[in-house]
């Protein structure tokens, strides 16, 4: 199974894209567009689930 996790954003081109590490071992973030996230999937059954994130501060937490 795998898992995409990121902010969703829209770039500078207005392509919807996720926010996210390349590689757990590279900080940097950069902007993937979710149609190439998902271009090896094509033809393929997929399961795919929004699950929105709110910051722990927001929840009342620490």
């Amino acid at each position: 199974m795998t898992v995409i996790s990121g902010k969703l954003v829209v770039d500078e081109d207005k392509k919807l894209c996720i926010n996210m590490q390349l590689t757990p071992a590279n900080p940097e973030l950069v902007d993937i567009p979710i149609d190439e996230l998902l271009e090896e999937y094509l033809g393929k059954t997929v399961h795919i689930e929004i699950l929105p994130v709110e910051p722990r501060w927001k929840r009342g937490g620490a």
